[in-house]
């Protein structure tokens, strides 16, 4: 990097040149945009170009299926680094297309929905560690059923201090494969109508001082064409504080899981 300590006050662009001024002294750098122009021309650059690619298409799922829980409460999600774990998670979906050049590769998560299963969405608050009963799903169609074993409290419940109430919430979304276009030169939900879709059903805000019955909920997903997509299945448990007839909610120990997922265009 180039720099003078001359009286001649020089700012701005010049060619490829840029002129800046730090310290009193006047610093030159080569123009950020030269480097794009290389980025994307030059057979150099042609892996990281594959790579990059990728990589969004991959942090643009992430992002979808993160939106499919954007309407459960929000303490129920961690918020620092969900968006790195899904990414994370996800990763691998790239190798299952041995089809598509790299660069192009299809992130079809309905071809294995197996990966989502299980996933606590508050990393901080493990679903199981606050709910010690199982609940688990099945599918017909585009819906899906819920089953909730009877609960007791004192067994089966983790509560927060201040907790008097809990609530469970039943979620069940899709999210569509992303395959690239080459006519958009990009990447492109293979089923844009069941992206980011979801239904949601509030369980009965129910005393920490009662035991429940076996439960079922039924709940159909908005769209029921759903090839080139998965349905997700997912429950949260909810805690409030019941003051004056009031209830708040906790927002210390709540927790969301991914309980089952299928590929949405088979049963």
């Amino acid at each position: 990097m180039a720099k003078t300590s001359s009286i001649v006050d020089l700012r701005g662009k010049i060619g490829d040149i840029v002129f800046f001024k730090r310290g009193g002294k006047i610093f030159a750098r080569k123009a950020a945009g030269s480097n794009l122009n290389t980025f994307r021309s030059s057979s150099n650059f042609v892996r990281v170009r594959e790579n990059a690619s990728e990589f969004a298409a991959l942090t643009r799922l992430a992002a979808a299926v993160r939106k499919m829980t954007a309407s459960v409460e929000p303490s129920a999600v961690s918020k620092l680094n969900i968006q790195s774990r899904l990414t994370h998670l996800l990763s691998p979906l790239r190798f299952l297309d041995t089809v598509s050049v790299r660069g192009k590769r299809s992130f079809a998560l309905s071809r294995n929905p197996a990966l989502l299963v299980g996933f606590d969405w508050n990393v901080n608050n493990p679903f199981q560690s606050l709910l010690f009963a199982p609940v688990t799903a099945s599918r017909s169609g585009a819906s899906v059923t819920f089953t909730v074993p009877a609960l007791s409290p004192t067994e089966h419940i983790a509560p927060p201090s201040g907790a008097t109430h809990y609530r469970l919430v039943f979620l069940v979304s899709s999210v569509s494969d992303l395959t690239f276009s080459d006519g958009e030169n990009d990447y492109a939900p293979a089923n844009a109508a069941a992206d980011m879709r979801s239904a949601l059903s509030l369980g009965n805000l129910t005393s920490l001082s009662e035991s429940t019955e076996t439960q079922t909920v039924t709940l159909a997903n908005p769209v029921a064409a759903l090839d080139s997509a998965t349905l997700v299945a997912s429950v949260a448990i909810v805690f409030y504080q019941q003051i004056g007839g009031v209830n708040y909610v906790l927002k210390d120990a709540n927790a969301l899981r991914t309980i089952a997922a299928w590929d949405g265009g088979n049963e």
